[in-house]
C-alpha cells in the first residue's frame, strides 16, 4: 500500500509555529482585551474606593524632638564614645518603650494605659539629624496632637530620671573624692533631660486615613497590571480560535464544519449529513494517485465527537451507495458501544493471520443503510499490542478488496498501541477538533505524525448540535467520482445469515 509521499517533521512544525507566532497578531489582541482589562481596572478600583470609605477616619499629628547630644550619657566620660547616629536611632525606640508611653499615660491622665498607646505611636528619625518625629494616630485630631506631645514630653522626662540614676550611682561610688562627685553633677546638670527643643505637634485638619482615593488608584493600579500580564500570558499559550485557525496549526486543510449529537442524543446518524458528504469529498480530493481511500479519524482535545464524525462520515458514503467499513480502534471500544453491536468474535488482524473470514469480523450496522444500496460494517483491532505493520496493512487490503472505503476511528494517538500503528498503512490521517479548542494536543498530534513520518491530511472542526438528522437524501456521486472496488462490494442483503447485524442507537 502506498503512502504520501511528503512526510512532514518535527522540525518544520517548530518552523512553522515560528513563523506564526512572529505574526502581527498582538495590537488586534491587545485591544479585544482591552475592554475586560478595562472593566476588571474599573471594577477593583470602585470595589477598594468604597471598602476605604467604609473605614472610621484617622488623625495623625506630629511633633519634633530635637536632641541636645548625640551620644549617651556617661557620667565619668564626658565623651560617651557612641555612634552618633545609632544613638539617635536608640532613642527613637526608646519612645514607644513601655516606660516612656507608660509615662505619657500620666501626663495625658484619659484614662487609656500606656500599652494601648503602643500601636498608635511610631517615632522615626530624620535622617542626617539629631531630629525624631513623634506621630500619633487618634479617632480625635485634637487627641492625637495631644499624644503626640504628651510623648515627647515622656520622654525628656524619662530621660532625666535615667541621668539623674546614673549620675547617683557614680556619685556614691566616688563619694571619698569631692571633686569627682561635683564633676558627675555637673555632667548630669549639662547633660538635663538630652533635649534641646521640642516643636509641639499642631491639630490636624484632614483624616491621614481613609484614603479612598489613594487606595482606588493603588488597587486600579495593581489590577491593570495583572490583568494586563495574564491576558499577554494568556495569549502566549491560549488555544486557537476559529476553523482556519484549528486547522492551521494542525497541519492540513480546514475539510469543513460538522455537527455532532450532544452526548445525550442516541441518534445513530449524526445530524446535517450533507455537511458530512462535502468533507468525504474534501477528502477524496486529498488522497494522492495510488492512496488508498483508508482514512483515520483521530480526536484531537477532549470532547470532539470523533466517533459520531466516523459514523457521519460512514453514513454519508453509504448514502452515496458505497460499502463502507468502519474499524474502532479505540482504547475504550466506543464506536462500538455507539452503535449497538457486540465485539466481534475475531479482531481484525487475525482474520488474516488465521480465519481469513471477513465475516466473522464484521458487524453490520442496518441503522446505516441506504436505498441507494449502501451498507456501513465495523470491525475492531486489539487494543492491546499493535499488531505488526505488515499485518495491520493486508488486514487493510482485505477490507478494500470487499469494500470503497475504510474509516478508522483511532480515538486519540497516545491512547492506542493499535491506532498509532495504523499510522502507517492508512492512506490519510483526519484531525477531529471541537471549535475553539485545540492549543497543546494540536501540537502533540502534529509531533506523533511527524514521529510515523506522515501529514495531515484535513481537519474536520465539530460542533454540537440537538437536532437530529433529518439528511438522508446526500445525492450519489458522479460516475467519474466512485472509488472502484477491486472486488466484489460485501454482501448487502439483510437476510443472508452469514452477516450478523446490529441495532444502532447507543451514544459513546
Amino acid at each position: 500500500m502506498t503512502t504520501s509521499p511528503q512526510y512532514a517533521s518535527t522540525g518544520d512544525f517548530a518552523d512553522e509555529d515560528d513563523r506564526r507566532s512572529s505574526g502581527s497578531g498582538l495590537l488586534p489582541f491587545l485591544l479585544r482585551a482591552a475592554v475586560p482589562v478595562a472593566l476588571i481596572t474599573l471594577i477593583v478600583g470602585y470595589v477598594a474606593y468604597s471598602r476605604s470609605a467604609e473605614r472610621p477616619d484617622s488623625y495623625s499629628a506630629t511633633a519634633q524632638v530635637v536632641l541636645s547630644s548625640s551620644t549617651n550619657f556617661s557620667p565619668v566620660d564626658a565623651g560617651g564614645g557612641s555612634n552618633p547616629d545609632r544613638y539617635v536611632q536608640n532613642q527613637a525606640e526608646i519612645m514607644t518603650t513601655v516606660g516612656v508611653l507608660d509615662q505619657a499615660a500620666v501626663i495625658l491622665n484619659d484614662g487609656v494605659p500606656g500599652s494601648d498607646l503602643r500601636g498608635s505611636i511610631s517615632a522615626e528619625p530624620v535622617s542626617a539629624s539629631d531630629v525624631i518625629n513623634v506621630t500619633a494616630e487618634a479617632a480625635d485630631p485634637a487627641l492625637a496632637a495631644r499624644r503626640a506631645d504628651a510623648v515627647a514630653n515622656a520622654y525628656a522626662q524619662f530621660t532625666a530620671v535615667q541621668v539623674n540614676a546614673l549620675a547617683d550611682q557614680a556619685a556614691e561610688a566616688s563619694a571619698s573624692n569631692p571633686d569627682e562627685v561635683l564633676q558627675i553633677r555637673a555632667r548630669a546638670a549639662s547633660f538635663g533631660d538630652g533635649v534641646q527643643v521640642t516643636q509641639p505637634a499642631s491639630v490636624p485638619s484632614d483624616p491621614s486615613s481613609p484614603t479612598p482615593s489613594r487606595d482606588a488608584y493603588l488597587a486600579a493600579a495593581v489590577a491593570f497590571l495583572l490583568s494586563a500580564g495574564l491576558a499577554l500570558s494568556w495569549r502566549s499559550r491560549r488555544r486557537p480560535s476559529g476553523s482556519d485557525n484549528l486547522a492551521a496549526d494542525a497541519g492540513g486543510p480546514l475539510l469543513g464544519e460538522v455537527s455532532v449529537p450532544w452526548s445525550g442524543s442516541g441518534a445513530a446518524v449524526p445530524p446535517r449529513l450533507s455537511e458530512y458528504a462535502f468533507a468525504l469529498q474534501a477528502l477524496r480530493y486529498r488522497l494522492r494517485d495510488g492512496d488508498a481511500p483508508t482514512f483515520m479519524l483521530a480526536e484531537v482535545g477532549r470532547g470532539t465527537g470523533a466517533t459520531s464524525a466516523v459514523l457521519g462520515l460512514a453514513a454519508a458514503a453509504a448514502a452515496q451507495g458505497r460499502s463502507v467499513v468502519v474499524v474502532d480502534a479505540t482504547s475504550d471500544g466506543r464506536l462500538l458501544r455507539r452503535v449497538g453491536a457486540s465485539t466481534p468474535p475475531v479482531v481484525l488482524t487475525d482474520s488474516v493471520t488465521r480465519t481469513g473470514d471477513l465475516h466473522q469480523v464484521l458487524r453490520r450496522v442496518p441503522a446505516l443503510d441506504s436505498p441507494a444500496g449502501g451498507s456501513v460494517h465495523v470491525a475492531h483491532v486489539s487494543r492491546g499490542a499493535a499488531a505488526a505493520d505488515d499485518v495491520l496493512e493486508r488486514s487493510l487490503a482485505a477490507l478494500l478488496r470487499s469494500c470503497d472505503i475504510v474509516l478508522v476511528d483511532a480515538g486519540p494517538l497516545g491512547s492506542s498501541a493499535a491506532a498509532f500503528a495504523l499510522l502507517g498503512p492508512v492512506g490519510a490521517v483526519v484531525a477531529v477538533v471541537r471549535g475553539k479548542r485545540g492549543g497543546r494536543e494540536l501540537k502533540e498530534f502534529r509531533r506523533r505524525l511527524a514521529l510515523a513520518g506522515r501529514e495531515c491530511a484535513g481537519v474536520l472542526v465539530t460542533r454540537h448540535s440537538w437536532l437530529p438528522s433529518s439528511e438522508r437524501d446526500v445525492p450519489p456521486p458522479a460516475a467519474a467520482d466512485r472509488l472502484p472496488a477491486s472486488a466484489p462490494a460485501l454482501e448487502r442483503d439483510r437476510g443472508a445469515a452469514t452477516e450478523p447485524t446490529v441495532t444502532a442507537g447507543r451514544p459513546s
